[in-house]
């Protein structure tokens, strides 16, 4: 079974501050015991480091969710005949200076003006 990317980068994000919070528990420890300077740095710098590890992979997390939730949505023109009997619609792609009422052409089917109906 594949994991998602977006799973993979929380889950990470997880272990890395489970990480952080234990190297900077057991630093201060160390510090406070005054017993050996050098591994009490040892265990803050990697308490450290830890933490910053989980702060970037969960920005990239909602960066990924906000990325993948935001689709392009395709949006539709309706144009119509202005002669109440001849129905006559069509839907094409929005194009840029697109409006609702703005004359398009000539309807195929009773030569009257084509206006965009909605958008």
């Amino acid at each position: 079974m594949r994991k998602s990317k977006s799973f993979i980068l929380l889950f990470l994000s997880i272990i890395f501050s489970l990480l952080s919070f234990t190297f900077l528990t057991l630093g201060l420890i160390e510090f406070q015991k005054r017993t050996n300077l050098q591994i009490s740095l040892d265990y803050l710098a990697s308490g450290i480091l830890c933490l910053i590890l989980s702060f970037i992979l969960a920005y990239q997390h909602k960066r990924y969710l906000q990325f993948r939730l935001t689709s392009k949505y395709l949006s539709i023109t309706v144009i119509k005949c202005m002669n109440k009997d001849c129905n006559f619609k069509e839907e094409r792609e929005f194009k840029k200076g697109d409006y609702v009422f703005k004359e398009v052409g000539l309807c195929p089917k009773c030569n009257n003006k084509l206006v965009i109906a909605s958008i």
